[in-house]
């Protein structure tokens, strides 16, 4: 979160410090448990026609890999198994940081460009960049801090089943027609949507 050196060179110096033997890294990133609510929130907003990406500023391939078994969409960065090195496919060199390896800011401006509500759904260092341009943030640990922080309104949650609930609650229901209310994640929520900041 001090933001001196970009996610993109951080990953490089961890993937460093991993055991070159991909069995081992891979059982063990998939020893990390998914979100129970994760199915059930993309069912709840597949039903409402809602356009479902995954963002990950990680190694990739475990994000790649739920992303296909979910059939959802997953932006993410790559693993050149053979040379045992990270690659960046979805950088953002324009950006106004250049420093994330997967930009997470290109796809919600990109999205809004064609006139969605974006609703960004983070917990890390790696959405705060995202946190800024997104209408609507769902935030919870250091992302929620940091938001707190630095005034970018926030939904508090600990995990998706949270999410789906406000989505559920929203007035009028989230997916029946735009939440709306304000830019940038900053302001208060029109249509029954609270502004959290701590």
């Amino acid at each position: 979160m001090a933001g001196e050196i970009g996610s993109r060179e951080c990953m490089a110096l961890e993937w460093a410090m991993l055991p070159r033997d991909r069995a081992v890294v891979e059982a063990t990133a998939r020893q990390v448990a998914i979100d129970a609510g994760f199915l059930d929130l993309l069912a709840y907003l597949g039903s409402n026609g809602t356009e479902v990406c995954v963002l990950s500023d990680g190694f990739g391939w475990r994000a790649a890999e739920v992303g296909a078994e979910a059939g959802v969409a997953v932006v993410t960065n790559a693993i050149d198994w053979e040379a045992w090195a990270v690659r960046f496919p979805n950088e953002d060199p324009s950006c106004e940081c250049a420093q994330c390896g997967a930009c997470k800011r290109a796809p919600i401006r990109r999205a809004k460009a064609r006139g969605r509500t974006t609703v960004l759904v983070g917990d890390g260092a790696s959405d705060v960049k995202a946190a800024v341009v997104a209408d609507v943030v769902f935030a919870k640990g250091d992302l929620a801090a940091w938001c707190g922080e630095n005034g970018v309104a926030f939904e508090a949650f600990s995990g998706l089943a949270d999410v789906q609930e406000a989505l559920e609650s929203a007035q009028p229901p989230y997916g029946r027609s735009p939440i709306g209310g304000a830019q940038g994640g900053r302001g208060i929520r029109q249509n029954g949507w609270p502004a959290t900041s701590a």
